[in-house]
């Protein structure tokens, strides 16, 4: 099958563009309102959801959710109480104004808590979508050049259990987004 996305600096995943709904038993999906919506609009299988609006990689310790499978459990209680095979990152959106140095040290702290807690899991970085060219026009840090150059600064995030995805250059849409800019691309 052909795959639907580039994979880097990881293990050997093949991702189509028709799975099972099987496909997404023990997976988890850790991130802000772009994951609220999947999970609002295009839930898939059994993944779990541990998302909310506005989540950034310096609050979400502080976050009690809940989901289909799962009620009123922190980050760290969800990791203890179930075993993930692969787990979706979707951060840098609310984070974007930040200095990247720092949103980086924040993100790297949590992708080492989750690989902690789930030694086995791969884990999955969406690279962060670009935004409208008006919402792009409001701030330096929301354009499709700048958000670009944060997925790339995240080399110091992946290593051997990490996996990027990234959507090629002819799959982007037009609409103001730099083709050259790594967005979400989820197997679905």
């Amino acid at each position: 099958s052909s795959g639907s996305g580039e994979e880097t600096d990881g293990p050997n995943l093949e991702f189509t563009t028709g799975v099972s709904d099987a496909w997404f038993e023990n997976v988890l999906f850790i991130g802000d309102s772009r994951y609220v919506g999947l999970k609002s609009y295009a839930r898939s299988g059994s993944a779990d959801y541990f998302c909310d609006v506005g989540m950034t990689v310096f609050n979400y310790s502080s976050k009690t959710l809940s989901d289909k499978n799962f009620s009123n459990m922190t980050l760290q209680q969800l990791l203890a109480s179930r075993t993930y095979d692969k787990i979706f990152f979707n951060f840098g959106l609310n984070e974007a104004g930040y200095s990247a140095s720092y949103f980086i040290s924040k993100y790297q702290a949590l992708v080492d808590f989750v690989k902690a807690a789930q030694p086995d899991a791969i884990l999955i970085l969406n690279g962060i979508m670009s935004v409208t060219p008006s919402k792009a026009s409001q701030a330096s840090y929301f354009t499709p050049a700048y958000l670009a150059s944060l997925s790339a600064n995240w080399a110091n995030l992946y290593s051997s259990a990490i996996s990027t995805l990234k959507v090629s250059s002819k799959s982007t849409a037009a609409g103001g987004r730099n083709s050259k800019a790594p967005i979400p691309l989820l197997p679905i």
